[in-house]
């Protein structure tokens, strides 16, 4: 790879760029769509990204910049419809116990993510072909559990 040190300071403002616009710009369509339906297509498209441009052009700097760009502006809209999804499904009453209950879930990921990739990276010798096949195979594992 050998990106220099400097180049990671330029890939951490395109993710903070896409975020920004994948926070607002699902909220808007998703009063004229549906909050489900864009958040279902915000999830393709981080997808997309993972597999058609971070699997074949992640080792290159144009790659990781149009990555880092699409990927937030599609991953960004889980901070923003998340509450608005899980809000569709029960009173306000029971609001904060839903919200709750799917985050707890979801820290358990977000907690053994962070060391599994890097095992994953050490294991592969620093390249993140690994890592962009881990994503896909819990892609695969999701789609298996949705059966139930």
């Amino acid at each position: 790879m050998g990106f220099s040190s400097s180049f990671s300071a330029t890939v951490l403002p395109a993710l903070n760029v896409g975020s920004v616009f994948g926070r607002c710009l699902p909220g808007y369509f998703a009063d004229t769509y549906g909050r489900y339906n864009i958040a279902i297509l915000t999830i393709f498209i981080t997808v997309l990204a993972v597999m058609d441009i971070w699997l074949p052009f992640g080792d290159t700097a144009l790659g990781l910049i149009v990555f880092a760009l699409v990927f937030d502006l599609a991953s960004g809209s889980n901070i923003s419809l998340t509450p608005v999804c899980i809000g569709q499904l029960c009173s306000v009453e029971l609001y904060g116990r839903y919200y709750s209950t799917c985050f707890s879930i979801v820290s358990f990921g977000c907690l053994a993510g962070v060391p599994l990739a890097g095992m994953i990276l050490d294991a592969d010798g620093g390249r993140y072909r690994g890592l962009v096949l881990f994503c896909l195979l819990g892609l695969a594992m999701l789609g298996d559990l949705s059966r139930f």
